[in-house]
């Protein structure tokens, strides 16, 4: 414990792999399968003090392992090498006491003040597309015809998810969008009459 003490949360050198390491060679808990790829010296289990592994749990421990593909293995990884003192802000995070949160996520709250970022690099999909709905990318034949015959399609999503993201806001409300194409983002906001001239600015 005085060595798993010692480690300095605040440290960007204190990783979490740092503080797995620790638990592993101190054998202070059981390392779960999917960590134990990670861990330099394997704790012998004929020295740790765990209750006996049933077979139904054996069972679950050699699906865990067989399921650990180098993707998977990769993600781990990643996480490990993350200082740990994120740990704070993740927990607040998935636990609605951050600042931030996910356009859907923010359904049914309220805030003084929103900062809205609209940026589909990162969407890893076709459902949601804010250069299709700010006109900064052509619409698909798919899309026209979802358009055509008042069907649900991205446009209509990403409609929607931009009203319950912008109805969040109770005093104020900034849009940042980052696009390729900003000219005919700001044209059509302007022309759809969603924003005005003094409302939006070029950075």
């Amino acid at each position: 414990m005085d060595a798993l003490l010692a480690l300095d949360p605040e440290s960007p050198a204190t990783t979490f792999l740092a503080v797995l390491e620790c638990v592993a060679e101190y054998r202070l808990f059981e390392i779960p399968a999917a960590l134990c790829p990670f861990v330099v010296d394997d704790p012998d289990p004929t020295t740790m003090d765990v209750e006996p592994i049933t077979d139904d749990e054996a069972s679950d421990n050699e699906d865990e392992t067989a399921e650990a593909s180098p993707a998977s293995l990769e993600a781990w990884r990643a996480f490990l090498e993350t200082p740990y003192s994120q740990t704070i802000p993740y927990a607040e995070y998935v636990s609605d006491r951050g600042p931030f949160g996910t356009h859907q996520g923010v359904k049914g709250l309220e805030f003084e003040r929103v900062l809205a970022i609209l940026d589909d690099s990162d969407a890893r999909g076709f459902l949601f597309s804010y250069d299709k709905l700010f006109e900064a990318k052509p619409l698909s034949d798919t899309d026209r015809k979802h358009l055509a015959d008042a069907t649900d399609g991205g446009i209509t999503r990403t409609r929607r998810l931009l009203y319950v993201t912008c109805t969040r806001a109770e005093k104020s409300l900034a849009l940042v969008a980052y696009t390729e194409d900003p000219d005919s983002l700001v044209a059509a906001a302007m022309r759809n009459q969603w924003f005005s001239s003094e409302e939006i600015e070029r950075l």
